[in-house]
């Protein structure tokens, strides 16, 4: 297996720096000083790959070693920039425009959220579970807020396929392909 070795500090704020302006792909390389060293790194169109969290088949080259070139990858949050369509397949394309959705999403739910004002209260459970896995119990104990009327009291369960605020229309669990349960007062 390979042995990848970090390069220093400065030099990598540089090179993602260089990185998200596009210059990699546009120009197909790019230069940066580290400690002491300067790297040149090329992106060889035949070799690159982009996936998920990882870009591979890229060289550096190392200003005190003249003759040697060496693998070079960056890892880490994928972040789209120019020219990289080049080199992303089907699947990435469809994750990239999944994560596009679930973005938009979330920034949707987040201005949704604001409605509740702080009086939300949530405890996400460690465990998902799967449809026909079994019957399953909970205790509740409902402390319920008499000067409140009953207004927003709610208890949610949903399966590992939930990903919403709230029930989800239905089907509802226990049943083929249900989502989530609520159970409301009102007042």
């Amino acid at each position: 297996a390979d042995t990848w070795e970090t390069i220093d500090t400065a030099a990598c704020i540089e090179c993602e720096r260089q990185y998200r302006m596009g210059l990699l792909f546009t120009q197909g390389r790019i230069a940066v000083m580290g400690k002491g060293k300067a790297y040149e790194i090329t992106a060889d169109p035949q070799m690159v790959k982009i996936r998920n969290d990882e870009i591979s088949g890229m060289n550096a080259s190392v200003s005190n070693e003249r003759h040697d070139s060496h693998k070079f990858r960056r890892t880490g949050r994928r972040i789209i920039v120019k020219g990289d369509e080049k080199f992303t397949d089907k699947a990435q394309k469809s994750r990239d425009r999944y994560e596009a959705e679930w973005k938009a999403e979330r920034k949707r739910r987040k201005t949704e959220y604001k409605k509740f004002e702080g009086d939300a209260q949530g405890i996400r459970g460690t465990h998902g579970f799967m449809e026909d896995s079994g019957k399953y119990t909970w205790s509740l104990k409902w402390c319920h807020e008499p000067g409140r009327q009953g207004e927003g009291d709610a208890v949610g369960i949903c399966s590992e396929l939930g990903d919403g605020f709230g029930p989800y229309k239905l089907p509802l669990l226990g049943t083929s392909g249900g989502v989530s349960i609520g159970l409301y007062a009102n007042g």
